[in-house]
């Protein structure tokens, strides 16, 4: 067995919660011998640290501005009713 040890970490924790499987095979062989499973029956995939972090920055971006258009978008829509009814107050009176 790749890692002995009786204590479980945070981390490993939230990985079983994950994947189980993925927990239990990166305690059985460690992360370094299942990658090199991986590219040897996948040569043509490359793990790529820096291409994931910039697409999960761009999702986050892209995320965050929808989410203030959204919040905006109803913000002004709060904003018309009120002066609508207000208008409709002052045109009967």
């Amino acid at each position: 067995m790749y890692n002995n040890n009786e204590r479980i970490s945070a981390s490993e924790i939230n990985k079983f919660t994950y994947c189980p499987y993925q927990w239990y095979y990166e305690r059985k062989y460690g992360t370094k011998y299942i990658r090199k499973k991986f590219r040897k029956a996948n040569p043509d995939y490359f793990f790529d640290k820096e291409n994931k972090f910039l697409s999960g920055n761009h999702f986050h971006k892209f995320y965050r501005m929808k989410y203030m258009i959204k919040h905006v978008a109803i913000i002004i829509l709060i904003l018309a009713t009120i002066f609508f009814v207000y208008w409709c107050f002052l045109w009967n009176m």
